[in-house]
């Protein structure tokens, strides 16, 4: 029987043998790759922790200007819009100030991606996002009356309020700088509330 773990190592010669032999072009390409990933990945990171803080300026700067952002809902795996898209950085901002403040109002949300498909096309410069979403609502509790001094309380409730997908199109405005221009958001749940 063959051990397993960190003996295995002598076995990465013939990697190292491959790599010598790449050209300098495929592995310049390869690591275009790599970087673009990890700078798509970023963005859509960004998105999300903009999103929380609903900084409607900053998250706007992840958009190009012509950026068109659909909201859906998925219907019986048919996605379909519940409202009119935003477009480009103005409606993005629009969007923060007059709905998500209203709507998350005296709580605090989450939203986490994970599952994350990233196809990135380095000739056009452009990307596809396919990532799972979970929205999460966090509502602090008031404190009991006749807690100990010096007591640590963590009272509240952590609530799952939708999930869904962002399917979006990512454009490199300049090196490693990539924006949202397509931005799908489908969620699982309808909303119960209106837009103005």
């Amino acid at each position: 029987m063959r051990p397993r773990g960190i003996v295995g190592l002598k076995y990465a010669k013939p990697f190292d043998s491959v790599l010598v032999e790449m050209s300098n072009e495929h592995l310049a390409r390869q690591i275009d790759l790599i970087n673009s990933r990890f700078a798509v990945e970023q963005t859509l990171a960004n998105y999300v922790r903009r999103v929380d803080e609903r900084a409607a300026v900053e998250l706007s700067e992840l958009f190009t200007e012509d950026s068109v952002t659909q909201l859906y809902v998925n219907e019986n795996g048919t996605d379909v819009a519940f409202r009119p898209p935003l477009i480009g950085r103005q409606g993005v901002i629009s969007a923060v100030h007059k709905q998500m403040n209203k709507q998350w109002k005296g709580k605090w949300g989450h939203h986490s991606t994970s599952n994350i498909l990233i196809d990135i096309d380095l000739e056009t410069r452009t990307a596809k996002i396919d990532a799972q979403l979970v929205v999460l609502k966090s509502l602090q509790a008031p404190p009991p009356e006749n807690v100990e001094e010096g007591s640590i309380l963590f009272l509240g409730t952590v609530e799952n309020v939708n999930s869904g997908y962002y399917k979006s199109r990512l454009r490199e405005i300049e090196p490693g700088v990539w924006k949202f221009y397509e931005h799908g958001v489908v969620l699982d749940l309808s909303p119960h509330y209106t837009f103005k």
